[in-house]
């Protein structure tokens, strides 16, 4: 294809990945039917970089890029699930076209959009807009189904492709692939948010794994292992402490969760939605202990506020290590992966323990309540406190 004349391409960049628009004149003023380009021009140490149609993953049509280990890139188009793996879906409308391949360092892409690829989109106004990257080895592969790593950056924006006009139906990024800003006209994208957290992608991806370490502390092992206490040592002391670390831990790794959302909604998933109702039901669980002790405290024996506290929170730790497990899955861990096994065995060794913990609570019980009985004392045991 020769040179065209170009009116403005609208053009964004994030994190040195650089998105280019061009819409032919004809399809700007049908708005609603056409053809349209754009580019994709990544460095080759991201492994994949992605452009997909929408405001947020769910549903959104995608294009991902990466490397195909013989000097040349390979177009995915894919179907965004949530914040699962986008799943491959054909679409012819989408095709590479020329100037695309590895170039000094960056994997580029051009692509012509049209027929299936631009039906959703008004192309004499604005459209919103996601992408996605991760840093990291180059995937080398022209499986346009391969699997690929979490994301570590996102970017989400409207284009106003109206702003993006181009003289004909030919390919605009001839001669300006790999950076050469010619007519760009950034100034037909308004962000929305997103980017690297924290300033990087080791960053980003620091912050996922602090994460998930800081809630599997919190749900696999102090959660449970204050709960033990009761039961074993009739220590309510010892058992708030030990639960208000948890407690603390667990807003911690909320925190970072939110952090490392790069502001997308906080139900877009299921790990997320089910893990912020979680921690809202779990902040008022020291209220249920309070109420719980001061009930002992008058009465010397347990009350309704006794059972919810107990099993309230027996249910809500339960829900958080299965929680745990969709955030695996959210990551794209494999069932059998080193992660997943162990979560799996410090789950299971966690619940066993504490199951131990309860039937051994529920046997000094007993034997404390028969002795006196014995004696023609009332029976009060300490361990009737908090054992939950």
């Amino acid at each position: 294809m020769g040179d065209v004349a170009v009116a403005a391409v609208a053009s964004y960049e994030e994190s040195g990945i650089r998105f280019r628009w061009g819409v032919p004149s004809e399809s700007v003023d049908s708005a609603d039917s056409g053809s349209l380009y754009f580019s994709i021009d990544a460095p080759v140490t991201k492994s994949w970089a992605s452009l997909g149609i929408g405001s947020g993953m769910r549903g959104s049509s995608m294009f991902l890029v990466y490397t195909d280990g013989k000097g040349n890139v390979t177009l995915s188009t894919r179907l965004g699930t949530g914040h699962r793996m986008p799943r491959y879906a054909s679409d012819s409308g989408a095709t590479l076209v020329a100037g695309s391949g590895v170039h000094d360092g960056r994997m580029v892409a051009n692509v012509r959009c049209s027929g299936s690829c631009s039906s959703g989109l008004d192309l004499g106004g604005t459209d919103s807009w996601i992408a996605a990257w991760v840093t990291g080895d180059a995937l080398d592969t022209d499986d346009i189904e391969a699997p690929i790593s979490i994301h570590d950056g996102v970017g989400i924006f409207d284009v106003d492709l109206s702003q993006a006009g181009i003289a004909s139906d030919s390919n605009p990024f001839l001669g300006g692939s790999t950076g050469d800003s010619g007519d760009d006209d950034t100034g037909a994208v308004t962000s929305g948010g997103g980017g690297q957290g924290g300033g990087g992608g080791e960053s980003h991806k620091t912050m996922v794994s602090a994460h998930g370490f800081i809630m599997s502390v919190a749900f696999l092992i102090l959660y449970p292992l204050g709960a033990m206490v009761m039961p074993l040592f009739g220590k309510w002391i010892a058992h708030s402490a030990v639960q208000m670390v948890a407690y603390l831990a667990m807003w911690a790794g909320f925190s970072l969760g939110i952090v490392i959302s790069h502001g997308l909604p906080l139900f877009s998933s299921p790990h997320k939605g089910l893990g912020v109702i979680l921690v809202a039901l779990l902040g008022l669980q020291p209220a249920f202990g309070w109420l719980h002790h001061r009930h002992f405290l008058k009465n010397r024996r347990r009350g309704l506020v006794s059972h919810v506290h107990i099993w309230y929170g027996r249910a809500l730790v339960l829900v958080g290590m299965v929680n745990g497990g969709l955030g695996l899955q959210m990551a794209h861990e494999e069932p059998g992966g080193g992660l997943v096994v162990a979560y799996s065995v410090v789950a299971g060794v966690m619940a066993a323990a504490y199951l131990g913990a309860v039937g051994i609570g529920i046997l000094k019980r007993r034997r404390t309540k028969a002795e006196t009985d014995s004696l023609g004392q009332p029976y009060v045991h300490v361990a009737e406190m908090h054992e939950a």
